[in-house]
This record gives structure tokens, sequence and C-alpha cells, in this order.
């Protein structure tokens, strides 16, 4: 009896198959971590934005209220989110002045929608297929300028 050889093309369907399914895997993978970037991108732009503009009503000398209102314009320049991105939120705001130093906080969240959160092994989250991103800055000014003292030019 003639011994039969096995198709080869048996085998390849099997690993065509598998290279498919774990591409797909991978495919689907990278829109979650794509998304998490740009909101972690976004979210970062939007409270250094704050900061700088707070910082530059600071470094002029404004009052306390006027330098949190210049801080809550770095909103103006966001977008106003979306179905996988939402809008930045201010969570905290600092603005602690001494006779040497002035010290401007700002912490900024932003809500994630993760578009496969199948793919997302952390079991923590507070709201499933959501996460929260974070953003601190922190501004220095060293040898502040009297509050008011801006004012005093203008007069």
């Amino acid at each position: 009896m003639p011994i039969r050889k096995r198709s080869a093309r048996g085998h390849s369907i099997i690993e065509i198959g598998l290279a498919v399914v774990l591409l797909i895997v991978l495919g689907l993978l990278s829109a979650n971590i794509y998304v998490i970037v740009i909101a972690k991108i976004y979210n970062d732009r939007v409270c250094k934005d704050s900061i700088m503009l707070a910082a530059k009503e600071a470094l002029d000398g404004k009052d306390k209220q006027e330098v949190q209102t210049a801080a809550l314009g770095g909103m103006d320049s966001c977008g106003m989110g979306g179905f996988f991105i939402g809008r930045p939120q201010y969570k905290y705001y600092s603005d602690e002045v001494t006779s040497d130093v002035r010290v401007l906080t700002i912490r900024t969240d932003t809500e994630v929608r993760i578009p496969l959160p199948f793919l997302i092994l952390n079991t923590n989250l507070e709201t499933p297929g959501r996460i929260k991103l974070t953003s601190t800055y922190e501004y220095r000014i060293t040898n502040p300028k009297k509050i008011g003292a801006g004012d005093s030019a203008d007069e």
C-alpha cells in the first residue's frame, strides 16, 4: 500500500489564519494605545497653556483673581472634546504668595473612553472602559513683584 504524503496546504491555511487573528488583535491594541497617547498630549498641552498664561499675569504683578482668570483662559484654546477624549477639567488651582516666591500650581483631568476596553487588563478602573489622565504643572516665580504692582504703571 503506497504511503500518501501530507499536503502542506493544510498547515499554511492554519498559519495564515493564526497570523491574521494576531494582526487583528495587534491592530486593535494599537487603536487603544493611540487614543490614550493623543489624550495625554492634549491634556498636557491644555495644562501647560493654562500655567503659562497664569505665570505671565503673575510676573506682571496681577492679583490672585486676575491670575486665576488668565489660567482659565487656557481652556479657550482646547476643543469641546469628542466621543473618545473628553474636554479637560480643572481639578486643582493654587496661587501661594510669600515674600520671596510665588508658586502657581494647576492640575487638569481628562476622561478617556477606551475604544476596545476588553483589551485593557486593569480591573481597578472606576468606570469600566474609561480611564482618567491627570497633568500637573507648577511654576515658581522667585522674587515676585508685589501684587498690584503691575497696575501702578498704568496710572
